[in-house]
């Protein structure tokens, strides 16, 4: 029997509220190096519309 890939789901704590203008990539970057975290190939990350839309002044 193959067994499937894990899957972990996981909050990115310490992210601010969203104005126009920040850089929403910066902030993930931010508070994923306060929490001594970092990206590997092949994750995944699931932004919410709102805090683009957000950045974008939309």
């Amino acid at each position: 029997m193959d067994r499937s890939p894990d899957l972990t789901l996981t909050a990115i704590p310490g992210i601010p509220l969203v104005s126009a203008g920040d850089s929403v990539v910066g902030l993930i970057l931010s508070a994923l190096s306060a929490e001594s975290q970092t990206l590997c190939c092949g994750d995944v990350l699931v932004i919410a519309q709102k805090i683009v839309s957000k950045s974008e002044g939309r």
